[in-house]
């Protein structure tokens, strides 16, 4: 039967989620203190995280090392092999609620059964007055891992936000995309906001997601992860070179087909490329989990010191979830993504593909219903749009080399179609002006 007092495992899997999260995920418990922890060694490691903290240093197993033999602690804890031990635990940054709040739960018992007998003892052998204001000191603190603010609180924060925008001139409030229309539309990809574009395979989604990535990146100074769960890095990085340096994408897989105007043209461009991409990080594991995915924007968030911008996966269906229910997977796992887009504070795209249901249909544009696993994937989404070229179809169709993006859903704005221009030998997108100079 599990101890009602302590939770060993619970304080180390909370301990590891912070050494994988760092300083975002400990910024979010400040409620907890190190007498919350049963465990020696975890207390003193936590003390060790409070200590670097305040030093406004990146928490990590070295800078806690340090600390703790500073503090003549690291004998005490068990040394190297009680850090070992912790951060090979099994502990999930993505779940650092739950571990809190089991710590918090065991530390609050303990508290309470320390109080009652100290009551007990005051029962049979002391004063009944000194019984009495015991008894009314004792109080359950209901700590929580984030303090909850009144609507002023927000309102006054919200308000300070839209002020500081304003005076510097700012006119989107969220990340710019590039796609001019698409930014008018949703003021910019917004903080927290879960996006999904979703197309029928050979539509470009992988070009758009990677152009929009690209543009980003190009346009503010933030840092962009790529979760490629099914190209590789060299087929990703292959359709940047494309559109940077004016190269047709089939050369690569031909490397001999490579002119010297093109070598010349990377030798030009290197810088520029440079530039534009090295805030960008591409992550091409296969079938990640969720768990997988949220440590890895933790580790490279705190290597960084910040937050990600944006955050691109490629695609739903890739992503591995337990279970014999392909519905409630897929929601489970929309939903997650959707946690991630608000613990991370920025917007996060996922690609979709869609069932054979519109190619079935006269109009072949996409509907909401042919999300492939839809559900609860809708729901969650606080946008969804999908991409379609008409002379995929039909190879005569007067939109030739044009595609549509679009937006079905919007929860917080304006739906409509958004016409891109489709450039297939370097598999990118343009807005349509652009087309005469391509």
């Amino acid at each position: 039967m599990a101890n009602l007092l302590y939770d060993i495992d619970a304080e180390k899997s909370l301990i590891s989620s912070i050494f994988i999260g760092g300083n975002e995920i400990f910024s979010k418990i400040s409620q907890i203190q190190p007498d919350f922890f049963y465990d020696l060694g975890c207390r003193l490691v936590f003390e060790s995280f409070i200590n670097i903290s305040k030093k406004g240093e990146n928490i990590d197993v070295i800078g806690v090392s340090d600390d703790l033999k500073q503090n003549g602690h690291f004998e005490k804890i068990g040394g190297v092999g009680f850090l070992a031990d912790i951060t090979n635990s099994l502990g999930s940054s993505i779940n650092y609620k739950k571990y809190a709040s089991i710590v918090i739960e065991k530390y609050t018992r303990r508290s309470l059964l320390a109080n009652l007998k100290v009551a007990e003892n005051l029962a049979t052998n002391g004063k009944f007055d000194d019984l009495v204001a015991k008894i009314n000191d004792i109080k359950v603190d209901r700590f929580t891992v984030a303090e909850t603010p009144t609507a002023v609180e927000v309102f006054k924060d919200f308000f300070s936000k839209k002020m500081e925008q304003k005076e510097n001139g700012q006119r989107f409030t969220g990340i710019k995309t590039g796609f001019k229309k698409l930014d008018v539309m949703t003021g910019g990809l917004q903080d927290g906001d879960y996006i999904l574009i979703g197309a029928r395979p050979s539509m470009g989604k992988t070009a758009l997601l990677c152009d929009i990535a690209r543009n980003v990146a190009k346009l503010q100074d933030v840092d962009v992860y790529i979760f490629s769960l099914e190209m590789s890095k060299d087929a990703i990085i292959s359709r940047f070179a494309s559109r940077e340096f004016k190269i047709d994408n089939q050369k690569w897989k031909t490397p001999k087909l490579l002119s010297d105007q093109d070598i010349l043209s990377i030798e030009n461009g290197a810088d520029d490329f440079e530039d534009i991409f090295k805030n960008i990080f591409i992550i091409d594991s296969p079938n990640m989990t969720i768990p997988e995915i949220y440590n890895t924007i933790l580790e490279i968030t705190s290597k960084r010191g910040r937050r990600p911008g944006l955050i691109c996966i490629d695609y739903l269906q890739r992503i591995w979830g337990a279970g014999n229910n392909t519905v409630n997977i897929y929601s489970n796992i929309s939903r997650e993504l959707k946690t991630i887009a608000r613990d991370m504070n920025c917007p996060l795209i996922c690609l979709s593909q869609l069932s054979r249901q519109c190619e079935q249909r006269g109009d072949k544009r996409p509907m909401l219903s042919d999300i492939r696993e839809s559900g609860a994937i809708e729901q969650d989404a606080d946008i969804v749009g999908f991409l379609y070229r008409d002379d995929y179809y039909y190879p005569d169709s007067e939109k030739r080399d044009m595609a549509e993006l679009i937006i079905q859903k919007h929860r917080n704005g304006e739906l409509g179609t958004i016409d891109l221009y489709f450039k297939k030998e370097y598999t990118t997108f343009y807005n349509p002006e652009m087309k005469q100079f391509s």
